[in-house]
């Protein structure tokens, strides 16, 4: 949640090269959100999240984003691609999605293919996105039959690159990179 979301920017020359404490560093990491101008200046940004109560052996996965733009566009359209390039870490058992996805050649020159067993029906579509957010490729959700699937695309209008294949299942989304030759 937000409120658990703590962020500083601090004014190096006044705090950090002046015997920065332990503690003032705990104070700006806990306190809150606290933003001001400091116009063309050195500077740092401190940002925490937390406190998690957490039971031997359990884990917390936490991760932050500096993202700079020249305009809002851009900004949004960044923040877009960390997030697809975030999502690839996720698995589709992690969504409770159960099925056996290939996806071949990878590298691909003109075709790849998305090879499915499904063990029940389901919607499935996808976008093809550049690394620029841009979508390149897209198929509509269909509806798919239980048993083995094979869905061929057609790449040949795509340039040499990284793209991210974001599969669209039962409303579920699931991001694989694929890498064209």
């Amino acid at each position: 949640p937000l409120s658990d979301y703590h962020h500083r920017t601090v004014h190096n020359p006044n705090e950090v090269y002046n015997d920065f404490s332990d503690a003032e560093k705990f104070q700006y990491i806990s306190s809150g959100i606290q933003t001001e101008s400091l116009d063309n200046i050195d500077v740092s940004n401190m940002t925490g999240v937390g406190p998690f109560s957490l039971e031997p052996n359990e884990s917390v996965t936490v991760a932050f984003v500096v993202i700079g733009a020249n305009s809002m566009d851009q900004l949004e359209t960044s923040a877009d691609m960390v997030q697809a390039l975030w999502d690839v870490t996720v698995g589709l058992e992690e969504i409770g999605i159960d099925l056996n996805l290939n996806l071949f050649p990878n590298p691909v020159k003109d075709h790849l293919t998305l090879e499915i067993n499904l063990e029940e029906s389901r919607e499935i579509g996808f976008r093809i996105l550049n690394l620029n957010g841009q979508v390149m490729l897209a198929e509509s959700a269909q509806k798919y039959n239980t048993g083995s699937q094979v869905i061929n695309i057609d790449m040949s209008s795509l340039t040499t690159g990284t793209y991210l294949m974001q599969l669209e299942v039962d409303g579920q989304s699931v991001t694989r990179k694929i890498i064209v030759e």
